[in-house]
């Protein structure tokens, strides 16, 4: 990528071509920062989003890596998620693997399906990712744009905080300190009503866990 175009930013990020979203799966490993991103890879408006990916050294100089890390399949499009380090080697895929754990929008999908949230993993550095084979690691949660996790458009979003530790080999762990799920919703909502929405998914949650 040439940095020295005329409208090229400096110092944020930007695609070689074509249309780019929200950052996910923010993660450092072995000296180097890892960026993916939603990415359009035919057009200059949104589309269905694939996760693009660069790294840097020193978060200011960026390196597009070629190809995508992860592409729309058929549970649906790559939308918002998280990635961790696997230090102790939790989800049994090797000590220091990556685990990104992702949104599949459903809505996308040939035919359409809910929202899930989705497991991939790395074990060559974040170059490569394998997508799990018992994807969808967590069905659609009610609540958010729609309650109709029948449909095509379940909204929820629920999303892992950073740590690995406590996932099994199942994927289905218990709650503990290091993963918390939370729902994002996407309608204006009192704090008291957020609250009581996010404890019932929390214990919903849970309770699949069991």
């Amino acid at each position: 990528m040439d940095y020295n175009e005329l409208h090229r930013p400096q110092f944020h990020f930007s695609a070689r071509q074509n249309w780019i979203n929200d950052p996910n799966g923010l993660v450092y490993l072995d000296g180097v920062w890892h960026l993916y991103f939603q990415h359009n890879p035919v057009a200059c408006i949104w589309g269905k989003p694939f996760w693009g990916h660069a790294i840097s050294t020193d978060l200011i100089a960026w390196q597009e890596q070629e190809g995508h890390a992860l592409s729309p399949d058929e549970h649906g499009a790559m939308f918002s998620g998280s990635a961790v380090v696997d230090h102790d080697n939790s989800a049994g895929f090797g000590e220091g693997a990556l685990l990104a754990f992702y949104t599949a929008a459903g809505g996308y999908a040939i035919p359409k399906r809910a929202f899930t949230q989705c497991l991939a993993y790395s074990v060559d550095g974040g170059a490569n990712w394998i997508k799990y084979d018992g994807n969808p690691v967590l069905d659609c949660i009610e609540g958010g744009w729609d309650t109709d996790c029948n449909g095509a458009t379940c909204g929820s979003i629920v999303g892992a905080a950073s740590g690995a530790r406590g996932l099994n080999s199942s994927l289905v762990a218990p709650l503990n300190d290091t993963i918390r799920p939370s729902v994002i919703g996407f309608q204006e909502v009192s704090m008291s009503e957020l609250a009581e929405r996010t404890l019932k998914v929390q214990q919903k949650v849970a309770a699949q866990a069991l």
